[in-house]
């Protein structure tokens, strides 16, 4: 809506959707085209200056991957001939991860608002005016902390949350039990030190590559979300937020001791869809760097991933603005556009 909306009239831009990438077309080590699916039918299109892959965090690098840019030994394993060895492909996948923990509250939550009858007002009078409890998302309170001292940035996002993860369902007041009102937090950790890996299943390009988060294989992640537990915690049982519940709910007031929490962690633990990181951006003297600072693909000429992919490390919040920036940045690259050296005294 944003950016390609106000200029599909031009004519130097062609919008295919419904169409599956397959593989980049290479002459010699410069990427001139791409192959494509739709409707059942393989299409190539050439570039007459550079190919910019933006497939995001599992798209792009199994694109490389299956055009023979990646870990050599992986590739052939699959039957793939490597073009340029670049063990970094897929490697460094690092995402957000991310539990729930919940306390009963007192009746008038955002639950309330879920009643059939009222959603549907709702819905009416957010598609008529813009307006009511359907044009919020019941979550508008972000907070930002760091769980221990010394840490260059918070390591931990609480949304706080006017319901529960597992009552935010429409729900029929004659067809069942009325939900539990809660309030809580969702608990976003915005520091890791565990790194994943995207994998390919297979050469064929429409199987979907292995994704494998390697959530709290690191120690350091586990103990941090420990205590990003206990400080949510000390954040609700303190007034006023206090008298507004009841009984921990999730993991429960019996969970106490680290040994308990750390079950809870891993057992719940899951992903605030944050994935960076898998084409990192990089010196040439890092092994393991996908892009450079221009965003090109190392080995190649005429190739550039411009997506969330190439970020080093996860940001300290969402995602969606830096990727944007990513995406701005690159553009300028590609044109050429560079900002005035700054004069600092």
């Amino acid at each position: 809506r944003i950016f390609l909306n106000p200029v599909m009239g031009r004519r130097n831009l062609k919008v295919e959707s419904r169409s599956h990438t397959t593989r980049v077309i290479f002459e010699d080590l410069r990427a001139v085209g791409v192959e494509y699916v739709r409707n059942g039918q393989t299409f190539a299109v050439r570039a007459e200056r550079e190919v910019i892959l933006a497939g995001g965090t599992y798209g792009s690098p199994q694109l490389l991957m299956l055009s023979g840019i990646g870990p050599a030994t992986e590739l052939k394993e699959h039957g793939i001939a490597p073009l340029v060895d670049l063990p970094g492909v897929g490697q460094n996948l690092v995402e957000h991860p991310f539990l729930f923990v919940g306390w009963r509250s007192r009746p008038g939550t955002f639950v309330s608002e879920l009643r059939v009858d009222r959603a549907a007002i709702s819905v009416l009078r957010w598609a008529l005016f813009g307006s009511g409890f359907f044009s919020t998302n019941g979550a508008a309170g972000n907070v930002f902390i760091r769980t221990a001292p010394g840490l260059d940035r918070p390591d931990m996002q609480y949304t706080c949350m006017s319901t529960g993860v597992s009552t935010r369902d429409i729900w029929y007041p004659l067809l069942g039990g009325r939900p539990v009102h809660q309030l809580g937090a969702g608990i976003s950790m915005i520091k890791q030190d565990s790194r994943g890996v995207v994998s390919l299943r297979s050469r064929d390009p429409f199987a979907p590559p292995r994704i494998l988060f390697n959530l709290f294989r690191e120690r350091s992640d586990v103990d941090r979300m420990i205590r990003g537990i206990r400080a949510i915690r000390a954040i609700y049982n303190s007034e006023p937020l206090k008298g507004l519940h009841d009984e921990e709910l999730v993991p429960g007031d019996g969970v106490q001791s680290d040994q308990e929490i750390e079950k809870f962690v891993r057992e719940v633990g899951a992903i605030t869809q944050h994935p960076v990181g898998t084409c990192k951006m990089g010196a040439e003297s890092d092994g393991f760097a996908v892009v450079d600072a221009d965003l090109k693909v190392r080995g190649v000429e005429g190739l550039r991933v411009i997506d969330a992919s190439i970020m080093p490390n996860v940001p300290g919040g969402n995602t969606n603005a830096p990727a944007i920036m990513i995406a701005e940045k690159g553009a300028d690259l590609i044109r050429g556009r560079m900002l005035p050296p700054s004069e600092v005294d």
